[in-house]
C-alpha cells in the first residue's frame, strides 16, 4: 500500500496543503470504501455460517397432516395446523404466517401437507409444512 501512496504522490504536489486535500479527498473515501467492504463480507459470512449452524442442528419436534379443503386457503389450512401442533395460532398470525409456515408447492384440494414444528438452536420454534407427493 506505501508503494502505491508513494507513487501517487510523486506526481502530485508535496506541499502540506496539497498532501491534507489529497489525504482528505482520495485517502480516506478509498478507506473508508474498503473498510465498508470488509464489515459487508462478514456480516454475509457469519450470517451464511448462523443459517448453517441453524440447519444442522435444528431438529423437528413434532408433526401434524391436513388436507387441504375445498376453497379453502392456504392460511386457513396452517392456520388449523399451527393449531393441531398445541401452538398458539396468535404467534403465526395471518400476515406472518408466511413467513413462519413454507411449503414446496401450492396444495390442491384434497392434498395432504404435512406440517412440522421446527425448534432451532437460538430458542425460537417455527412451523415448516410441505405438501405430500400423492403420485408415488
Amino acid at each position: 500500500m506505501n508503494k502505491v501512496l508513494r507513487s501517487i504522490d510523486a506526481h502530485f504536489p508535496q506541499s502540506p496543503e496539497a498532501k491534507k486535500k489529497r489525504r482528505d479527498l482520495i485517502y480516506k473515501p478509498i478507506a473508508a470504501t474498503a473498510l465498508l467492504g470488509i464489515a459487508f463480507s462478514t456480516a454475509a459470512a457469519v450470517g451464511n455460517g448462523l443459517r448453517i449452524v441453524d440447519e444442522a442442528t435444528q431438529k423437528t419436534v413434532d408433526s401434524v397432516t391436513e388436507t387441504m379443503g375445498q376453497n379453502e386457503d392456504y392460511i386457513t389450512l396452517a392456520k388449523r395446523a399451527v393449531i393441531s401442533l398445541g401452538l398458539s395460532p396468535d404467534d403465526y398470525s395471518e400476515t406472518n404466517i408466511g413467513n413462519n409456515v413454507e411449503t414446496d408447492s401450492n396444495p390442491k384440494a384434497g392434498q395432504q401437507v404435512t406440517f412440522d414444528e421446527v425448534q432451532h438452536w437460538y430458542g425460537t420454534t417455527s412451523v415448516v409444512g410441505r405438501t405430500e407427493d400423492t403420485d408415488k
